[in-house]
């Protein structure tokens, strides 16, 4: 991790349920909730968002593109894995360096 990295806050933002603690179930949200997606939108916009294929994936079936107005980084295992719109990389640690290299106010984890 750089020095420049280890300066930016690091920030996750999610919706659970009480009981179990779940996010969600079958790669899809329990709950589309309007004011959530609005917040979420609000909190993560301009600033680098960090997330895995799938949930990348379930990103592009729902709106049919990346997330606008953010760098989209993607981690994925898979070495060919390429989507227009999307920073590709391999490693949790690649992800946050390609991040910080925006120089951002702040990295999102989603």
């Amino acid at each position: 991790m750089n020095e420049n990295m280890q300066k930016v806050p690091i920030v996750i933002v999610v919706a659970m349920q009480k009981r179990d603690r779940a996010i969600g179930l079958g790669n899809d949200l329990l709950w589309h909730v309007r004011e959530d997606m609005k917040r979420f939108k609000e909190l993560t916009k301009g600033h680098p968002i960090i997330m895995g294929r799938k949930t990348f994936e379930s990103i592009l079936k729902i709106l049919g593109k990346p997330l606008p107005n953010r760098t989209n980084i993607v981690i994925t295992r898979d070495t060919s894995y390429k989507h227009d719109g999307a920073l590709i990389t391999h490693s949790l640690e690649e992800a946050f360096e390609v991040a910080s290299s925006f120089n951002p106010t702040e990295i999102h984890i989603g």
